[in-house]
C-alpha cells in the first residue's frame, strides 16, 4: 500500500472532522471504531515490516520549499515503529475506557486530532515536519485541559501552553 504513512498520520484527522456530524449517542462507538481501524493499520505496517532492513522504511518524500531544503519526509525503522504500534494501540484503550460524559463528541473529536500529531511525530524525519506535528499536538492538549481538567484547569492550561510552546521555541 503506497503512502500508508500519510494515511495513517491523516486518518484520525479526516474522521475526526466527520465525527462532527455524527449524532452524540454514537459519537463513543465511532471513536473506537476510528481507533480500532488505525490500530489494524499499524499492525499492517508491523507485518510489512522488513526485519532484516536496518534502515528507514515506507519512506515518503515530498518536496515542499526545495530551495529550501524544506520536505514533507516521512518514515519508520523498528524504534518508531513500535512507538507508533504503541501509539494507535493506547488510543485505542483510551477511547475504550473514556470515562467523559460532557460533550463526548467534542473529546472523541479532540483525541482523534491528538492522535494525528503523535502518529505524525513519530514517524517524521525533517525536522520541520516534526517541529509541525508537535506545535499541532498542543491545540488538542489545550483543549482537552481546558475543558475537561480540573477546578484550575484554565489555569493549568496556560499554563501547559506557556511552558511547552516556550520549551519549544528555545
Amino acid at each position: 500500500m503506497d503512502n500508508i504513512l500519510s494515511i495513517l498520520v491523516f486518518f484520525p484527522a479526516v474522521a475526526g472532522l466527520l465525527g462532527f456530524v455524527i449524532d452524540k449517542e454514537s459519537a463513543r462507538a465511532y471513536g473506537i471504531t476510528v481507533a480500532a481501524i488505525e490500530f489494524v493499520l499499524s499492525l499492517w505496517l508491523w507485518f510489512s515490516f522488513d526485519m532484516s532492513n536496518a534502515g528507514m522504511q515506507f519512506v515518503e518524500m515530498i518536496p515542499l520549499i526545495p530551495d529550501m531544503g524544506i520536505s514533507y519526509y516521512l518514515g519508520v525503522d523498528g524504534i518508531s515503529l513500535f512507538i507508533l504500534i504503541m501509539t494507535t494501540l493506547m488510543t485505542l484503550i483510551g477511547m475504550t475506557s473514556m470515562s467523559v460524559t460532557k460533550n463526548i463528541k467534542n473529546m472523541i473529536v479532540t483525541l482523534l486530532f491528538l492522535e494525528m500529531t503523535m502518529v505524525g511525530v513519530f514517524v517524521a524525519l525533517a525536522a520541520i515536519v516534526f517541529y509541525l506535528f508537535w506545535e499541532l499536538s498542543l491545540v488538542p492538549m489545550l483543549y482537552i485541559i481546558g475543558a475537561w481538567g480540573g477546578p484550575l484547569r484554565v489555569y493549568a492550561s496556560i499554563k501547559f501552553f506557556l511552558y511547552t510552546f516556550t520549551g519549544s521555541l528555545i
